[in-house]
């Protein structure tokens, strides 16, 4: 799977050879959403009725989660979010930067690996998911966000911005900018895009499906052998 920063490397490793940029298809073997997102909080313990943002998978570095706290502290309204998966940081660094911001009661830490089982109440409670990567990449986790249907803010890193369209299945914004990832976040809820974004990102599951991906590999095998033939002559 080729980004098409990568694609170009390979054709400058591989000059002449045909090639091709496929992005990671769908994540599509966790369970489908059974909950409303109401059921969905209750069960996770996540407040109700209010905004709500998710951060999801590993908690490393190079995830900006720092950035995205400072975003959350120049929104005027009172968007809240949550953190699932295991911290591979000091957790207590992260405790450390919501009191400076004020943002202990609005950011939930769950800090623990999230088994399969519990993936789809995270994706059916979130309002959107957040990936506010500075660098990366592909993203699997935006790959779940796919398969439930649930809108992306990310970053412009890696092939995020092919996976994630600007404006249609959700908002792209440059990395380490709080102050832009800031707008795009109020941007979502004061302008109520969220339904038309499940929408378009519904859409994206076939165009970014294991299936879509297959066709490909075997149109390029074909044409791989087509070029080979006249030297095994």
């Amino acid at each position: 799977m080729l980004t098409q920063r990568e694609h170009a490397i390979v054709q400058l490793a591989f000059p002449g050879r045909p090639t091709r940029v496929a992005p990671l298809p769908v994540f599509d073997q966790f369970p489908d959403a059974s909950q409303t997102p109401t059921q969905a909080r209750l069960q996770l313990g996540l407040p109700i009725d209010v905004p709500l943002l998710l951060c999801f998978g590993f908690v490393r570095r190079y995830k900006g989660i720092n950035y995205l706290l400072e975003a959350l502290a120049q929104i005027e309204r009172n968007v809240y979010l949550v953190i699932a998966g295991e911290f591979w940081e000091p957790e207590q660094e992260y405790r450390a930067q919501l009191d400076r911001l004020g943002l202990a009661d609005r950011v939930l830490l769950h800090n623990r690996y999230v088994p399969n089982e519990d993936v789809a109440a995270y994706f059916t409670a979130a309002d959107a998911l957040v990936l506010p990567y500075v660098s990366g990449s592909q993203s699997g986790v935006a790959m779940i966000a796919v398969h439930y249907g649930l809108p992306v803010i990310a970053t412009n890193v890696g092939g995020l911005s092919e996976t994630i369209v600007d404006g249609q299945n959700g908002l792209i914004v440059p990395p380490a900018d709080s102050g832009q990832l800031a707008r795009a976040i109020a941007r979502f809820f004061d302008e109520n895009v969220a339904d038309s974004m499940r929408a378009a990102m519904q859409q994206s599951q076939q165009r970014l499906s294991w299936a879509a991906l297959t066709s490909m590999i075997e149109e390029l095998t074909h044409e791989l052998c087509e070029t080979a033939a006249p030297a095994t002559r």
